[in-house]
């Protein structure tokens, strides 16, 4: 469901933060303390005072990751520039020194670069950052390249009628951005920052200032800004690292310096002595934060002592995160997730943050904030147990064993953003080899003493903020900034007891099951492939790769789904999969089975969708037996938890109120009109959410996982089948089977026919969002599919070219297109941009112009070429990607297809032409029958 997949999000943020600074360190080698930097990468300073960094690395093969980073951001900008940092940063797209307007992403994707994940930039408050992945097999390409950077660091050319034009595209983006969230931020971001520059200086700007900027006001921003002493040249991939240092050495040194060089100012957040508290509400949010900060020093990881102590701030970090999610899984909790970590904040240079938050659901955000704030307090009263900190210390071993254990298999543009974080705030870089050793010999000196230490001197009145946010209705009870003080000032005056784990050290599985027997076998040696029958009828697929050292991953289907259970039981057990989930497993409740599995690289997870049920997982090599346990479990060992089904109704009660913004009431609203109403595609409303069972989501689940006769077991990734073979055997083949063949049942719910318009009036920001969805029945086979998604993709540059580039009518348009088989074969196209509301006629009707000229004369030969050879360079990456060949293998056989198809992929690539496009555009985009949805706010005209 998507709730869990935006906690998962959060989840692997806060997890990223603690983890980012730990593992790369600052190089200056000539001190025996300091950290080195990478030996595997060149470095220099070009006499004009450039930086560069070169850095050899084959994954993906015949790649490359180009960067420019720009120690320049909005942070920088004059009063009257407002927004012209990030605006400089598109210009660099609209033309330059050697690429007149479209030429630069034209020939990009001529070359197979996609935009968007392979071509783009962001601007922060601090810096400017450019991104390039360019094939390596040709020189020509990357040649280009590196003019393509030279000409964003001299010689973004500005012409006046493309920074019109821009405006518009710009001004776009601020209107996507927009909303409740956004709205709140505003307000709470000086209390947070305590007055300082960064509250003026939001990157995004100001739309008078976007609208009515002179064009010398933006030259005068790069012409200062953009200077040699304040860049650097990023290069990381598959190529002679000697030869790539010579190229840019040539490229970039003859860049002329500075006339007159310029100190880059630097900024600081003043300190305050009391704590600063800010609570904002907006009708449109659509649930509950509350963010506890304690600032302070940005100090970098120069020494090994410096590293030594990152790695004490991060295990206190993962303590007091599992006490937080601890107290959410217990079912009277608002919590709908939350977690601490310790390090930068907020893209600010000079201050990180002891920092902790929540989300809560809104009907009682202040029981939310307490046990946040009540677990905070414990920490630094009665400090941490000796238990607690060997799971983090494992925890934390494990995720750096991992990185160590795929060290050759780590993607270029991971190590580029590593090198541009190391040029840009001196974050450490040494590289995983060095981080692993020294980690290995620190762990286990780190002691319960200096954790529970830390945690006093982090935990200070002392420059700590307080922020709540929420809805502003009915129903919601905030606290005013007062009373949200004097809540957190009597938690500190409260009798408060230590903390009391509960753990639980039988073994997972207390009597293995004894091993099934496999009854059948079978090769696909052209796709290393073997497939396995169990005695009890479970399908085993098996691909062994060598594209992770440290990655399994499996995926488990079983035709049926919610289909299978009647109005009346999916109404009582639609969340069936989540609530499991979060009930724990066998003997285990979740908390404890998240303590029980600490320190192992394993995660398996059920569910389930409208027509097929399963699980899915994921492990390192060495947790394997664990991660089959787990699935053994959840076969025959499902929990019914009072307090996990609670907390999950807690959550889902949190997400329910997304409704109230008008994103969540587009996406509600567009869900009931394409099903016609159908009651299983109705919105997430309390009323719904109260209608949930604890004992019929059981009884559905054991019903859709009673045995495994009819599930198909895809696992990909680094084993040898004949080594897992007796696990697979015990876990799977040891579960009870009883020879079930059954599929899903169509419930009727289809798309509406003809011509369908339909609008809404939601939200008070000036913002409108439009879908266009195109359905209907088709033959559905993989040419057929492919003609589809490769007219989709051709569909998908023209309207980028005309609503965004020519007209500069929105900030970026998203094609999407879905073919399915069952329950009956039909096709899905849809079209969606979020713009201004006086111009929704005007853009869909160039849409639909685009959709007759695509129709009627199909695609121009340009773009033509361009999608086939995306295509093409993204098959290369995509056939060493282990995640590639999960989702490939799990559809050729749901749908039954020889999965040999695969190997013919190019074929489809290189037999499509101008006919087949122009033919699919006419059979799938029929302007006779399309559904068409608009949001317009609550005031102004449509």
């Amino acid at each position: 469901m998507q709730l869990k997949m935006f906690s998962r999000s959060l989840i692997g943020m806060l997890a990223g933060l603690m983890l980012g600074p730990l593992l790369y360190a600052q190089g200056q080698p000539e001190s025996v303390d300091k950290i080195p930097l990478n030996p595997d990468v060149r470095s220099g300073v070009l006499p004009n005072g450039m930086k560069y960094y070169v850095q050899k690395n084959q994954e993906p093969e015949n790649r490359m990751e180009l960067r420019l980073a720009v120690n320049a951001g909005s942070i920088l900008e004059d009063d009257d520039q407002q927004g012209l940092a990030h605006f400089v940063e598109h210009m660099a797209f609209n033309g330059s020194a050697n690429f007149e307007k479209n030429e630069l992403i034209d020939f990009l994707e001529s070359a197979g670069v996609k935009f968007g994940p392979h071509l783009n930039a962001y601007t922060s408050f601090e810096e400017t950052v450019y991104m390039i992945q360019v094939a390596t097999d040709d020189p020509k390409i990357v040649d280009k390249g590196l003019l393509i950077l030279e000409d964003w660091a001299t010689g973004i050319a500005f012409d006046h009628k493309e920074i019109d034009k821009e405006r518009g595209v710009v001004i776009e983006e601020w209107r996507l951005r927009s909303g409740a969230d956004s709205r709140m931020r505003d307000r709470y971001l000086p209390v947070m920052v305590n007055g300082s520059h960064y509250a003026d200086r939001l990157p995004i700007g100001k739309v008078e200032i976007l609208k009515n900027f002179e064009y010398e006001t933006i030259k005068r921003f790069y012409k200062k800004w953009y200077r040699p002493e304040l860049m650097s040249v990023i290069a990381v991939g598959d190529f002679d690292p000697a030869e790539m240092e010579k190229k840019i050495v040539a490229q970039f040194g003859e860049i002329p310096a500075s006339a007159e060089p310029i100190a880059r100012p630097s900024f600081d957040i003043p300190g305050h002595e009391e704590i600063l508290t800010a609570v904002e509400t907006d009708p449109e949010a659509g649930f509950c934060s509350m963010q506890l900060l304690y600032k302070h020093e940005y100090d970098p990881v120069v020494t090994k002592a410096d590293y030594r102590q990152s790695l004490v701030e991060a295990v206190t970090s993962l303590m007091l995160t599992a006490r937080i999610e601890e107290v959410q899984q217990k079912g009277d909790s608002p919590l709908m997730f939350g977690g601490t970590f310790d390090g930068p904040i907020g893209g600010f240079r000079n201050k990180a943050a002891f920092m902790a938050i929540g989300v809560m659901n809104p009907t009682d955000p202040v029981k939310g904030a307490t046990q946040v704030l009540t677990e905070v307090e414990r920490a630094r009263r009665h400090g941490f147990l000796a238990t607690e900190l060997e799971r983090a210390k494992e925890k934390l071993a494990s995720q750096i064993e991992t990185r160590y254990n795929d060290r050759n298999k780590t993607e270029s543009r991971q190590l580029a953003m590593k090198l541009v974080a190391y040029y840009l705030t001196n974050q450490p870089y040494p590289g995983i080899a060095w981080s692993y050793k020294e980690s290995k010999e620190i762990m286990p000196t780190i002691t319960l003493e200096e954790t529970n230490a830390l945690i006093k001197t982090r935990i200070t009145e002392e420059n700590s903020v307080l922020v709540m946010t929420g809805p502003e209705k009915e129903g919601v009870t905030m606290p005013s900034k007062e009373e949200l003080l004097a809540l957190y000032r009597d938690i500190k005056k409260q009798t408060i007891d230590p903390y009391k784990e509960e753990i639980d050290d039988r073994p997972l599985v207390e009597s293995p099951p004894a091993a099934g027997e496999i009854t059948a076998e079978k090769s696909v040696d052209a796709l290393n492939l073997t497939e396995w029958t169990l005695a009890n009828g479970a399908r085993i697929v098996l691909r062994p790769t060598d594209f992770k050292d440290d990655e399994i991953m499996m995926y488990a289907y079983s035709p049926g789904g919610l289909s299978r259970l009647s109005d009346s039981e999916f109404e009582k057990a639609w969340a069936l999969d989540g609530v499991i989930e979060n009930s724990g497993v066998g003997r285990f409740k979740k908390s404890v089975l998240d303590k029980k599995l600490a320190g192992k690289v394993v995660q398996v997870a059920p569910w389930i969708g409208e027509l097929y049920e399963g699980l899915r997982g994921g492990c390192a090599p060495k947790d394997l037996e664990t991660m089959l346990q787990l699935v053994h479990l959840y076969f025959t060992a499902p929990r019914q938890d009072k307090d996990g089904f609670n907390s999950y109704k807690q959550m889902l009660e949190g997400f329910a109120n997304m409704s109230a913004s008008p994103e969540g009431a587009f996406r509600d609203s567009l869900s009931v009109l394409m099903s016609q109403d159908h009651p299983r595609r109705q919105p997430m409303t309390k009323e719904r959410i109260g209608e949930l069972s604890n004992s019929q989501i059981l009884m559905s689940y054991l019903d859709r996982f009673m045995n495994p006769s009819d599930f198909t077991f895809v696992i990909v990734g680094n084993f040898v089948p004949e080594e897992i073979k007796p696990y697979i055997t015990q876990y799977i083949g040891g579960i009870d089977g009883g020879k079930r063949k059954e599929s899903w049942k169509d419930r009727g719910i289809k798309a509406p026919e003809g011509i369908v318009e339909r609008s809404f009036r939601k939200g008070t920001d000036p913002k409108s969002m439009v879908n266009l969805a195109f359905t209907g029945g088709m033959d559905f086979n993989l040419q057929n599919e492919f003609d589809l998604q490769a007219m989709v993709s051709v569909l998908k540059i023209m309207l980028r070219e005309s609503l965004r580039e020519d007209k500069g009518g929105v900030y970026g348009v998203r094609v999407s297109a879905r073919a399915k088989k069952h329950p009956a074969p039909g096709y899905r196209i849809d079209i969606s941009f979020t713009c201004a509301p006086e111009r929704v006629d005007e853009l869909v009707e160039t849409a639909m112009d685009e959709i007759r000229s695509l129709r009627d004369n199909g695609p121009s030969a340009k773009n033509l070429q361009k999608v086939q050879e995306i295509e093409r360079r993204s098959y290369e990456t995509d056939m060493k990607d282990n995640r590639f060949w999960m989702n490939q293998l799990v559809q050729h056989y749901q749908l039954d297809i020889d999965p040999i198809e695969m190997l013919n992929y190019l074929a489809l690539v290189d037999g499509v032409n101008d006919q087949t496009v122009k033919l699919a555009a006419e059979q799938y985009l029929d302007l006779d029958n399309y559904i068409q949805l608009v949001m317009y706010p609550e005031e102004g005209d449509e």
